[in-house]
């Protein structure tokens, strides 16, 4: 499929009203197909879409017809970066080098809400909405339609000026009428977002130049704290600077100097019952834009680079300290269509802990990446990573950890078979053996019938110290220290789905899947089997009922509740899970699990709900209770974590969320209040207040009070 991108012949106003001669007589995109509820069919409602450029900006009209206008648009809020999944909206996703694997998306609610984002992988996993650029839009509701107008700066996105077609498609997500529908058609199996399946876009002309895009976005902070240790308030002011500019038409350069993160979201706690530290996704500005481009090495716990390393300091079984980052570089983008590049560097500071009496090294991270595509949407790279410790301007020469990887990523061009193989070397001062790990993954992805193998291998001494390698080591609380074991691991799937002809149910699916981990002598570590059963329904609810079978043998005490001492341990659990209609008003959802325990038993219980105003915000609440209980004990271990959640969108540019979590495991309760004001295009007032109490009798810890001013100059 394919649309044409005409010059426009008149000054275009991005007012949503298309009353340009230039949107007359040129192509249009029309005739979506169904995404869901089926994918063998036109979309029921309406949308048609046309195109047009000129020297400084990509146009996209949409007219979005309305099925049901008496009733009301599904609005989750008026916050930047909403999820399509429950909000009406129009995206478009932009495939600029055609290379099926890196794009661009944006996306428009009937209110004018924006979101974009970028595409990697294909677009298999959606869209990453961290990335940010400036760019217009304008949205009118009328009685039958609503009508978005959007101008996207050619220089907030990099392309070669040569290609004159670009991998384009158009998405509708009308939850009012309870479809989702593309221009070119995506099958259901596949995110909406995926490059594969994505149509053309001709240019009638030439593109023109993207041009230097120079932004400048200097802070001002002020940071007041209190502890219980230290009654008196310290008040810490600071500035900083980020730069980017672009050195080449599909090649950025990001600087930051002295960044504060102070305005980024609290984590959202969790009660780990695993032996093992829990991954939390990198939410820092600086480290997101091309992120993909080293981040996906490796396999989700076997990571040579985990950004999110950078900037803290974690002590062996200790509280986690922050580090203070002097700053950094990132040379990221494409040298031509098919080979991709990034090379960062970030240097801390030096760092006196007085609490642990002890001084923590500056430390200088480098990591160089780059990604070559090979046939119609795979790619091989390679990627080198570096952690230096410093003394003032110099190396210590016998401080340092580093990796060397290959990945190759396999994917078809249409998109049903997926895969990646890996190995990556390890290198400490001294010299040890078996720091090596690869593995090898396949799917196979229809839209009723799924297949997964994949196979692991973690040398013992495989030791990625600005990675993310979670079942290497082992910690004994005896000695105080952790042990590293590497492992064996096996990890098969499948799926079956059938698709009932039914106005109830839109689709069942059975699963079967296995993970067992061996150690290197091929002694039994971890052993999961489960199988399961989930329905979705036709109005977006969904539920699941399975069993897991599992062993694991613990080599070192393992302490939780209880000190569980070394040994093989085999039981069984059952699970059910309840997910209500997401486009409702209220909208909940239900776990419930019971069974074994290692040497004990476990009642996991869980419930959230949340209710929307309509489009001014919402009010939810997640409340997790886990009942441990062993035999050497009399009374169980109950951890409660209760998260109540407030956000309120006074406007497209005032913003104001307020997350309480009460977490029994890690005895603290905190409360993080935001307020953002967006007073200009990308430049921001934050004020973020956070407390921290003991529990569960809430002895003060600590709080703090930021006020951060950032200003996006754009040239």
């Amino acid at each position: 499929m394919s649309i044409g991108l005409n010059r426009a012949t008149d000054e275009i106003k991005i007012d949503g009203i298309l009353n340009e001669s230039s949107w007359q007589n040129i192509d249009s995109a029309f005739n979506f197909h169904q995404n869901f509820p089926y994918d063998t069919s036109l979309s029921n409602t309406k949308t048609v879409v046309r195109l047009l450029y000129d020297d400084n900006f990509l146009y996209v009209s949409a007219i979005c017809y309305d099925n049901k206008p008496n009733k009301r648009y599904v609005i989750q809020s008026l916050k930047r970066d909403f999820s399509v999944s429950n909000t009406d909206a129009f995206t478009l996703s932009l495939d600029p080098s055609l290379d099926l694997t890196n794009g661009y998306n944006f996306g428009v609610n009937p209110y004018g809400v924006q979101r974009e984002g970028i595409l990697f992988m294909g677009g298999t996993w959606g869209v990453t909405t961290v990335w940010d650029q400036v760019w217009y839009s304008a949205c009118t509701r009328h009685g039958d339609y609503w009508i978005a107008e959007i101008a996207i700066p050619f220089k907030s996105i990099r392309y070669t000026p040569n290609n004159l077609k670009w991998g384009v498609n158009f998405s509708r997500h009308d939850q009012k009428n309870n479809e989702v529908s593309t221009w070119a058609p995506v099958p259901r199996n596949f995110n909406i977002s995926s490059l594969a399946y994505a149509g053309v876009m001709e240019w009638k002309g030439t593109p023109p130049q993207p041009g230097k895009n120079l932004v400048i976005a200097p802070y001002v902070i002020n940071n007041n704290a209190q502890s219980a240790a230290n009654k008196n308030i310290s008040s810490k002011p600071n500035i900083g600077l980020d730069l980017r500019t672009a050195v080449t038409p599909s090649l950025n350069l990001d600087v930051t100097i002295n960044p504060d993160f102070a305005q980024v979201e609290v984590d959202r706690q969790v009660t780990n019952l695993t032996r093992f530290s829990l991954f939390f996704p990198e939410q820092r500005t600086f480290f997101q834009e091309n992120s993909d481009l080293f981040s996906n090495f490796g396999f989700s716990t076997m990571r040579p680079f985990f950004s999110r390393r950078i900037g803290l300091y974690s002590p062996l079984n200790g509280a986690t300290r922050q580090v203070p980052i002097l700053g950094g570089a990132r040379l990221s983008g494409k040298l031509n269509s098919k080979l991709r590049v990034g090379l960062m560097n970030i240097q801390t500071r030096e760092t006196e802990l007085a609490d642990l009496d002890t001084t923590f090294n500056g430390q200088n991270y480098t990591t160089f990446a780059f990604q070559k595509d090979v046939f119609k949407g795979s790619n091989f790279g390679l990627i080198f990573v570096n952690r230096q410790a410093t003394n003032k301007t110099n190396f210590i020469q016998n401080d340092f950890n580093r990796i060397l990887g290959f990945d190759y990523n396999l994917a078809s061009q249409n998109n049903l078979w997926r895969g990646k193989f890996f190995i990556h070397k390890a290198f400490t001062p001294d010299k040890k053996t078996d720091q090596v790990s690869h593995a090898v993954f396949l799917m196979y992805n229809t839209p009723k019938l799924v297949l997964m193998w994949n196979h692991e291998f973690m040398g013992t001494n495989y030791i990625a110290e600005t990675g993310f390698t979670p079942r290497l080591s082992q910690y004994d609380f005896l000695a105080n220290k952790n042990y590293n074991y590497g492992y064996f691991r096996i990890e098969p799937s499948i799926t079956k789905t059938i698709y009932p002809k039914s106005a109830l149910i839109n689709s069942y699916s059975f699963s079967l899947y296995n993970s067992t981990y061996w150690f290197r002598n091929w002694e039994l570590n971890d052993f999961s089997l489960n199988t399961n059963s989930n329905v979705a329904f036709q109005n977006s609810a969904s539920g699941e009922i399975g069993v897991n079978f599992k062993s694991s043998n613990l080599i070192k005490p393992f302490v939780i509740g209880d000190t569980l001492l070394p040994g093989l341990y085999s039981y069984n659990d059952y699970y059910l899970n309840f997910k209500s209609n997401v486009r409702k008003i209220i909208t909940w959802n239900l776990s419930y699990s019971q069974g074994g325990y290692y040497n004990g038993n476990r009642l996991g219980l869980r419930a959230g709900a949340s209710v929307r105003f309509q489009q001014y915000g919402s009010f939810g609440v997640d409340v997790n209770r886990e009942e441990l209980k062993f035999l050497s004990r009399q009374n169980a271990n109950i951890y409660w974590l209760v998260s109540p959640r407030v956000d309120l969108t006074f406007s497209k540019n005032l913003f104001f969320t307020t997350f309480v979590q009460y977490n029994e495991q890690s005895n603290n309760m905190n409360i993080n209040s935001r307020l953002q004001w967006r007073y200009r295009p990308m430049s921001d007032l934050f004020i973020v207040y956070s407390d921290n109490y003991g529990t569960p009798n809430l002895p003060f810890k600590n709080r703090a009070l930021a006020v951060k001013l950032i200003y996006w100059l754009g040239v």
